[in-house]
């Protein structure tokens, strides 16, 4: 396992997705997005928008970090750098239990630890104590209706609980769903100084590797890669192929 204190980048989001360009489907409309993503001018910080407290719907391609970026919230808010108590939900797990939400979330507690929670998690929903983190709606299967009814249980439980913040995160392509009292926000792609950043994080004191690994990243027939490296789990799996054999394969 990898702790994402030690190489948690930065993340950066658009507050206008451009979700709709997918459906567009014509080559400009994806190569607007696309330079779109390399643009670092309209970038707002995640964390600073997560920060003012409004219920936030966090759009992304696969790989680019939606999940970490909760996780890291999630411990921030463990550490007490967020004023809530964090309740994390993989929402395809939630939906195959096919337990009532509050009924799922006090189950949670009880694995952690905390047996009978249920009075506690209805006070601490009721007050506006939790930040609710609900991941990957776009994994919830489809089939039965699930993703539907699952889509319907989170907006009641957010027009029941006003007074929390919720993060829902979903694959951009996946997307035609509207949460009307969430904030739309979508993934920026890595700057090449967010794939330094992770890139010295992920090594750490090992220098050697360090200064290996950024010779061969700068390699003008490395290009491709670099461009690959835009990805947050694309970066990471480029680190662990390097870390197997010190060069990058061709």
């Amino acid at each position: 396992p990898i702790k994402i204190e030690t190489i948690y980048t930065d993340c950066f989001v658009f507050d206008r997705p451009s979700a709709i360009t997918y459906f567009a489907g014509d080559i400009r409309s994806l190569e607007k997005n696309d330079q779109l993503h390399r643009n670092e001018i309209d970038r707002l910080s995640a964390l600073e928008v997560a920060l003012t407290g409004e219920s936030l719907f966090i759009l992304g391609k696969p790989g680019s970090g939606k999940t970490t970026f909760l996780r890291y919230l999630a411990i921030l808010a463990c550490k007490n750098e967020i004023n809530k108590s964090p309740i994390f939900i993989p929402l395809k797990e939630w939906s195959d239990s096919n337990l009532p939400i509050e009924k799922f979330i006090s189950h949670q507690f009880d694995l952690c630890g905390f047996p009978k929670a249920e009075p506690f998690v209805t006070a601490l929903l009721s007050k506006g104590n939790a930040l609710v983190l609900l991941d990957g709606l776009d994994e919830v299967n489809e089939e039965g209706g699930k993703r539907n009814q699952t889509i319907k249980e989170v907006v009641n439980l957010s027009l029941k609980y006003r007074k929390c913040q919720f993060c829902l995160t979903c694959r951009t392509a996946a997307t035609d769903y509207s949460f009307e009292r969430f904030k739309y926000l979508e993934v920026a792609d890595f700057t090449e100084n967010q794939q330094l950043s992770f890139i010295r994080q992920w090594y750490g004191t090992k220098s050697g590797q360090l200064d290996r690994f950024l010779t061969g990243w700068n390699e003008v027939s490395n290009a491709g890669i670099r461009d690959l490296g835009r990805t947050p789990l694309l970066i990471t799996l480029l680190c662990l192929a390097f870390d197997e054999t010190l060069q990058f394969p061709t």
